[in-house]
């Protein structure tokens, strides 16, 4: 399990939690760093509004996650995205 805190974008903190997935990609990029860079691009191109909606802001940093991780592995993993609002 991979868990990612600490990424404050408009709600809360986002975790992510991946399952079954190797710790780094074909090119020896560990996955842990491609899951913090897609969850930056999402926070900084979501619009506002869904950046503010808890369910919004975890299903698009999920749908990112898989397919930044299907590119580098070739298999789409079980991902989990939790909202933590304050």
């Amino acid at each position: 399990v991979m868990e990612m805190r600490d990424q404050e974008i408009g709600v809360g903190d986002v975790e992510v939690d991946l399952d079954g997935v190797p710790e780094r990609d074909v090119e020896g990029v560990p996955f842990m760093d491609i899951v913090h860079n897609v969850v930056d691009q999402v926070s900084t191109n979501l619009p506002r509004a869904r950046r503010r909606d808890p369910d919004a802001l975890a299903e698009s940093v999920r749908r990112a996650v898989r397919n930044a991780v299907a590119a580098g592995w070739g298999k789409k993993p079980i991902c989990h995205v939790f909202v933590i609002t304050v």
